[in-house]
Parts: C-alpha cells; structure tokens; sequence
C-alpha cells in the first residue's frame, strides 16, 4: 500500500469516505431493489390473487346458498315464497359482481376456461330454478319436487366443478405469490447481510490502511522529535513526503542541520515598567511585597513538584512573599493542596470559584479580600458579587494575530519577528476594593 502513501492526507480521507458513501448506497439500492421486488410481489398479492380468491369463495357461498333457499321453497307456505325468492335474487346479484371481478382479473388461459364453464353450468342452474318458484305457487308440489330431483340438484352439481376449478386455481396463485414474498424477503435479507459484512470488512481494511499512512509519519515525526529533545541533533529530518506531514515540516523549515535555540525571558513584555500596583492590590497582595508567580499550563510536567519546594524553603526561611499562579490544568487540585496559601487566578472563571469558595468559608468580598478576574467575559457582570476583571481587545488580538501570519507566510528567511503588546484596562466592580 506504499501508493496510498505518496496521497496527501486530504486524499486519503477523501478516497475512504468516498469508498464508505459508495458501500452505503450499494446497499441502499440493493435495499430498494429487494424492497420494490418484495412490494409488487405483494401488491398483486393483495390486490389480485386475494381479490379473486375471495370472488370464488363469493361465488361459492352464494350459490350454496341459493340451493338451499330452493330446497326451502318446497317446504315453505305460499306466502313465504317472496321472501325465499328475494335472498336468492340478492345471492345473485353477490355472485354476477363476483364473476365480473373475475372476468377483470382472471388472465390464464385454464381460469378463463373454467370462467366459460362456470357461467354455462350457473346458466343451466338458474334457468332451472327459476321454474319451482310458480311450481310451487300453482301448488303443484310433487311436480316441483321432481323437476328439484331431476333438473336442478344435478345442474347444481355441474355447477361446482368449475367453482372448484377456480377456487384451487386462485388458492394455489395466492400461495404462489405468498411464497414469492416470503422468498424475496429471505433473499433480500441475505443480501443485505452478504453486502453488509462485504462492507464492514471492506471499512475495516481501509481504516486500518488509511490509519496505518496517517499516524505511521506522525509517530515517526514524534519519535524524532524526542530524539532532538533528548540532543541527538544527529538525527535526519525527512521533509521529501506528498503530505500534510511533511509541508509542515518544510514549513517549520526542519532540515537536516538542526540546533538548539536558545531560551529566556522575553525582557521587552517581561519588564518591571509593566508592574501595576491595582493589579497586585486586586490579588490582596500588598505594594512592597514580594510575589512569586507560576504562569502556565498546570501539569506535572512543568515542574509544579520543583516550584513547591522553593516555597518550601522560603517558608522554612521565613522569607515574606506571596505566592500567585496564573493558569488551570489537571494539576490544579494537588498544587492547591501543596500550596495552600498561594492565590490561584487566570481568568473570569477562576475567579468566580474563588469569590464562591471565599463566600463559603465566611469571607467577605471585598471587605476580607479582593478578587479580580481577567477576561471581562459577559456573566462577569451578572455574578452575585459584579467580579472586577481585566478586559482585553478580542477582535483586535485576533486581527493582530491574522495579520503578523499572513505576514510571516508572505516574509523570506531574514525577516525580523514582530512583538506586539497589548495594554489590557481593569474593569472596576464590587470584587474589589482600595488598600485600606
């Protein structure tokens, strides 16, 4: 896989999302495609075979019926007779719709022909019973009797062929299409399952190669930087890489001849015509007295243990001073605990814990002691004691920032750095009060 990793990092992102996109939408359109087949297969089932199935049983029904109605005339007064004859005329009414439903439906060539026998026998049957009805109105009982015997009941039975016919023809068209359905879920389901583990391992395999392309030069770059921090300036800096990698390292202007650049004090910002007397007598400390400040990231990497016993020692020499750090980090509560009585601040936030835990404790602000915050955030002001803050110019920090780095990308080599220092101002407000 060494091509993939001449690409640049944007690429390789690109060309796995890419991969991941096109696995979803074959599964997508596999998906639809399964779900369309399933969804016609079912459709006809509902609205066709179903529909003529329950014609047939209509047909069935009704006639059954209707034979036993004729058996009824018989047995009943001549009274009695409208009513018999009324259902069977409503039985077929039921069984004309169910035979038009089934002329609109029915297209094999063996159901249209059990469709022709079916309206020849049902013609024969109705013709013959259409004649006990005056029978047995003339009271010629026996006549009726005979024509019901002879006639009627065998046209009945010619009947129920093709009904028969056309009810197992029906049934086994529904089945038919109910196990098409069954099928086509079955098979979409395992597709689905084949195109999704096809998927799942396909991603596994490009995550792990566009991984291995992406964090490989990093750790490589990483290792040789811990090579250099630890003063073998011997090692080599590859800068000839396609990627993101190795641009920053031609940025950074790494190459082969590395040295060590020396550190210190920036005395230009880090200067005594800097102090401010309201900014010390905001942290409670007094004008003439010594602080000993801790400004940075508070982990144990930054030698917070080292920093502890030089108070240390100065407590143990009496020395008077005060103790301020200016920063936050998971160091914080350890260093709070090893130096009790310093004064933690660094911005708004830090200030209002420390104003809650002083209210807590019966200390009054700013009566007992003064707190100032910097950042002037907005709920600086809304606090149940309005927290005196230091307020600083975000948009023109920020636009400061954007110019000095078009600036150096645009500079040679030569170019000067610029230091650029911005005056903050205190925002007065109840946390504060003046020396007493």
């Amino acid at each position: 896989m060494g091509w993939v990793a001449r690409w640049r990092i944007g690429a390789r992102l690109a060309m796995g999302f890419g991969l991941l996109l096109l696995l979803i939408a074959a599964l997508i359109g596999s998906s639809y495609r399964s779900l369309q087949d399933i969804g016609e297969e079912n459709r006809q089932l509902l609205e066709q075979e179903l529909v003529k199935v329950a014609a047939v049983s209509v047909i069935d029904t009704a006639t059954r019926a209707n034979g036993l109605a004729t058996s009824e005339l018989l047995l009943v007064a001549p009274q009695q007779v409208p009513e018999v004859q009324a259902r069977i005329n409503a039985n077929r009414v039921r069984i004309d719709e169910a035979l038009q439903t089934l002329d609109r439906l029915v297209t094999r060539p063996e159901g249209r022909a059990a469709l022709v026998q079916l309206r020849t026998a049902r013609a024969a049957y109705v013709a013959s019973c259409s004649k006990i009805p005056p029978l047995v109105l003339a009271d010629q009982l026996e006549q009726a009797r005979q024509r019901v015997r002879d006639d009627t009941l065998p046209a009945l039975g010619r009947l129920q062929a093709p009904i028969d016919t056309l009810r197992q023809l029906q049934e086994s068209l529904a089945q038919a299409h109910g196990q098409a359905v069954t099928d086509g879920i079955g098979e979409a389901r395992t597709l689905l399952v084949v195109l999704g583990t096809a998927a799942l391992l396909l991603g596994c395999v490009a995550s792990v190669v566009l991984a291995r392309s992406i964090v490989r030069p990093l750790r490589n770059g990483v290792a040789m930087a811990d090579r250099i921090a630890a003063g073998d300036l011997t090692q080599p800096v590859d800068t000839q890489g396609h990627d993101e990698v190795a641009d920053l390292l031609r940025a950074q202007k790494m190459n082969p001849d590395v040295g060590i650049w020396t550190r210190g004090v920036e005395r230009g910002i880090f200067n005594p015509d800097r102090r401010s007397l309201d900014l010390r007598r905001g942290y409670g400390i007094k004008d003439d007295e010594p602080v000993i400040g801790f400004v940075g990231r508070l982990v144990v990497e930054k030698g917070l243990d080292v920093f502890c016993d030089a108070i240390d020692a100065l407590n143990a020499r009496k020395v008077r001073h005060k103790v301020l750090i200016i920063g936050d980090g998971p160091a914080r509560a350890w260093f709070q605990q090893r130096l009790p009585d310093a004064i933690f601040a660094g911005n708004d936030a830090i200030a209002l814990g420390i104003i809650n835990y002083l209210l807590k404790e019966g200390f009054k602000v700013p009566e007992d002691v003064s707190v100032l915050g910097f950042d002037n955030v907005a709920y600086a002001e809304s606090a149940l004691v309005p927290l005196s803050t230091v307020s600083q110019t975000p948009y023109q920090l920020g636009f400061t920032m954007g110019e000095q780095m078009l600036s150096e990308l645009k500079a040679d080599e030569n170019h000067l750095h610029q230091h650029v220092v911005f005056q903050p101002q205190i925002v007065e407000r109840a946390s504060t009060a003046p020396k007493k």
